[in-house]
């Protein structure tokens, strides 16, 4: 994987927002293979298009760019909040590829993507509306937290400045492929459980926490009365896959 954005590409270019967008979409396309099935390059979406960037021209496979010079923090700024959250309610969230370069040397120093199946609505964040005064008043963006994605489904492509070896990567991707394979109320089941998770401040747990959250999972799939039977069964699914740690009866770990 050669990690060298294409510094020749900024010609012509009268902003760093101009090139840090131009630069980081080339190298994407050029050198990031399809996380699903390995094929490359990847195709860049018409402009102006929605909610993902880059779709893999075998598989199908879509993805979302977020680049930037500096580090990215727990927050991610995203696109339009309600666009978002219907985006994951159709089942059209696309995969998040952040990457961050070194803008002096024109190198790629980090490379995380997250599978599209561990963005929950419960990650997404609102931002307050733009003013009266603005161009677009009232448009309302939002941002992504990653403190609510899980640590195993935070896959490294590249670190500080080394690509990781591609079968490390696959196998890294691969524990979470199953979510595609089910249906999509299950996935979000897991999805939403996942998340919440994330919100406990210790690794281990107990399931009465994991039952705290039915009130909030209530909310989030209001068809279904049977909250606490189905969180067990969805534990039981994560430990099967190897998401989750069974401890003993009752006490689990997430998976770091």
């Amino acid at each position: 994987m050669d990690l060298a954005l294409r510094a020749e590409l900024a010609t012509g270019y009268h902003s760093w927002s101009q090139v840090g967008r131009v630069l980081p979409q080339e190298w994407v396309g050029r050198e990031l293979p399809c996380l699903r099935c390995s094929v490359k390059p990847l195709t860049p979406t018409p402009e102006n298009t929605k909610a993902r960037d880059f779709d893999c021209g075998s598989c199908g496979e879509p993805y979302e760019l977020k680049s930037t010079f500096r580090r990215f923090s727990r927050i991610v700024p995203n696109g339009q909040f309600d666009t978002f959250l219907e985006t994951i309610s159709s089942d059209r969230v696309p995969n998040l590829v952040l990457l961050e370069y070194d803008r002096e040397r024109f190198l790629v120093r980090n490379l995380t993507a997250i599978h599209r199946t561990l963005i929950s609505p419960e990650a997404i964040r609102p931002r307050n509306a733009l003013s009266e005064k603005a161009e677009r008043a009232g448009w309302k963006g939002c941002s992504i937290d990653l403190s609510l994605i899980p640590p195993s489904g935070r896959v490294r492509v590249v670190h500080l400045g080394r690509p990781i070896e591609w079968p490390i990567v696959k196998e890294a991707w691969r524990r979470f492929e199953f979510m595609i394979k089910i249906r999509p109320e299950s996935r979000g089941w897991n999805r939403d459980i996942l998340a919440l998770l994330q919100t406990l401040p210790s690794t281990s747990f107990r399931l009465d926490e994991a039952y705290a959250f039915e009130n909030q999972l209530k909310d989030l799939h209001p068809g279904n009365r049977n909250i606490r039977p189905k969180i067990r069964q969805q534990l039981q699914i994560l430990v099967a896959r190897g998401i989750l740690i069974r401890e003993e009866p009752g006490i689990y770990s997430k998976v770091g």
